[in-house]
């Protein structure tokens, strides 16, 4: 069977598991900005006899920047929604808002992407984030992908874009100002994450957009685009086994090398023994341009900390449950808004 049967027939398999456990319950905006003052000081009064040391100055609060459906009242929960975008096409989403969810204060945003062939359901089911919104209050955006021309889902997470090449960063673009335009959305805090091809499309994103993405964490799949030249450098988190079978790791390595050295880091990581079959390996970046991969030895083409049912775990290799990538991915996240790089 060919490493593209494997790919197909497994994540068909999950397609199916995942919709028997899921349950599915705009226009360009310009965002407005709130500034908080630096309170004001008076100087102290001169005097000749002593020296007198002036009070401490206190530093301006950090600026919010939030979106324009702040106020908007909205249900908690998901739903499944459409978007028409420029290019003609309806696509398809999932929005998830967090139970706790304030119409009043800016909440962070993260873009959920699956991997080839799969789609929104089976990402809900194997990324988990969705409970851990409603915990940490932060907003889920699932989309699905446009079928190639063999009838697969996918993202397009290159660069080319032609009349039978779909344009997915402009309609990342437009999906967040559909978003924005709904919710209370913390400008700065806005994340992406996916599953191998997903993961594709997060790096492109970091390349392409980094005006919007704060930070990403991808998983089995890291795209370096040796052309991306961009004004700010975007946190990059990856997680990869050394067993994938879909895509290989022989080139992760120097993937995330390549990240790390056009974010300024230096050429060798420190490494850090998680446990007997997981190591991090971390740079030493410039504030805010930091990059992290964690290796998991013998690991397949899974998320670790979801396991698989067999037989998708004899085809898709082995999951690692001593890491939980959910969770360091949003821990991640919360360590990197952009108003910190």
């Amino acid at each position: 069977m060919t490493t593209r049967t494997r790919l197909m027939s497994a994540l068909f398999a999950i397609t199916l598991i995942a919709g028997a456990c899921s349950d599915d319950s705009g226009d360009d905006t310009s965002p407005t900005t709130t500034t908080t003052a630096a309170p004001a000081t008076t100087a102290p009064e001169s005097v000749t006899t002593s020296t007198t040391t002036p009070p401490p100055t206190t530093a301006p609060a950090p600026v919010t920047r939030v979106s324009a459906g702040c106020g908007a009242v909205v249900a908690n929960g998901a739903e499944s929604l459409t978007l028409d975008t420029t290019d003609g096409l309806t696509r398809d989403y999932r929005l998830h808002t967090p139970a706790g969810y304030d119409a009043d204060a800016a909440t962070p945003v993260v873009l959920n992407f699956h991997g080839l062939t799969s789609n929104i359901d089976a990402q809900v089911s194997l990324s988990r984030l969705e409970p851990l919104a409603d915990t940490e209050t932060f907003i889920v955006v699932t989309p699905q992908g446009t079928e190639n021309a063999t009838g697969v889902p996918f993202w397009n997470s290159s660069s080319l874009v032609s009349d039978t090449v779909v344009n997915d960063v402009q309609f990342v673009h437009e999906l967040l100002d559909a978003v924005e335009a709904s919710h209370c959305v913390d400008l700065d805090r806005v994340f992406s994450t996916g599953m191998s091809n997903g993961g594709f499309l997060s790096g492109q994103l970091a390349c392409s957009m980094p005006e919007r993405i704060a930070a990403i964490a991808s998983v089995t799949g890291i795209t370096w685009n040796r052309d991306c030249a961009t004004d700010r450098d975007v946190p990059v988190l990856h997680f990869h086994g050394t067993a994938d079978g879909v895509v290989n790791f022989e080139d992760i390595p120097e993937r995330v090398a390549g990240w790390a050295a056009d974010n300024g880091c230096v050429d060798t990581p420190a490494t850090e023994a998680v446990s007997d079959e997981v190591e991090r390996q971390v740079w030493s970046c410039p504030e805010g341009a930091d990059v992290e991969f964690y290796i998991v030895d013998g690991g397949g083409h899974t998320w670790p900390g979801t396991p698989l049912p067999e037989p998708l775990a004899t085809i898709l290799g082995y999951t690692t449950t001593d890491i939980d990538a959910t969770a360091i991915a949003w821990e991640w996240f919360k360590s990197h808004p952009m108003s910190n790089t």
